[in-house]
């Protein structure tokens, strides 16, 4: 998976105010070479301690188990994503929100064609 602005893209991934039309940036991650592999990312924002990710994943497409050491929040745009942490397995569909605890083992697959978007908080140091 890339993420990175789209090749030959000048978009910056930080700036004081940024918008995107994300119906548009579904069409141009999905018309990518390599969408056909089943998995496409690109990172949208990257500023201080937040990213924020677009992620496609073809039908039955995985991202393996791992963790992340901030807080994150995993939003479906299109489709529906299975989310698996620990003994509990969520189904989430179009417009739900999921909040996810630093550190916690989880792995994501697509049920179906889904796109969703990731956003990533880097811990806060004490």
């Amino acid at each position: 998976m890339t993420h990175r602005p789209h090749p030959g893209s000048e978009r910056p991934l930080a700036a004081p105010l940024m918008q995107f039309r994300l119906a548009d940036e579904v069409a141009r991650l999905q018309g990518e070479q390599g969408w056909t592999a089943g998995k496409r990312a690109i990172t949208l924002a990257k500023q201080g301690g937040l990213r924020v990710v677009l992620i496609a994943l073809r039908a039955g497409a995985a991202l393996d188990e791992h963790l992340a050491a901030g807080a994150l929040t995993l939003q479906v745009l299109e489709g529906r994503v299975g989310f698996d942490a620990g003994a509990e397995t969520r189904a989430l569909l179009p417009r739900e929100l999921l909040v996810i605890e630093p550190g916690l083992p989880h792995d994501v697959r697509a049920l179906d064609e889904s796109v969703f978007l990731l956003t990533l908080a880097q811990p806060i140091e004490r």
